[in-house]
């Protein structure tokens, strides 16, 4: 059966956010503004911790929530 949120022993996330695309694909402005949104949130509301942070263009989330 299934597992409820609070019984798994570690959640992970991973939060892209991609500005630029190649082929004729107009550049955003808010991808990775909002992925750094969303991984601080991670980070403060959740307790995540990242597992890679020298890169912060790949940054992996994790949590033992």
């Amino acid at each position: 059966m299934y597992k409820m949120m609070s019984e798994f022993e570690r959640s992970l996330a991973v939060v892209i956010g991609i500005n630029k695309y190649q082929n004729g694909i107009a550049r955003l402005q808010t991808a990775v503004p909002d992925a750094i949104a969303i991984a601080e949130i991670l980070l403060r509301k959740y307790q995540y911790e990242l597992i890679n942070p020298k890169f912060f263009s790949v940054v992996f989330l994790s949590s033992n929530l």
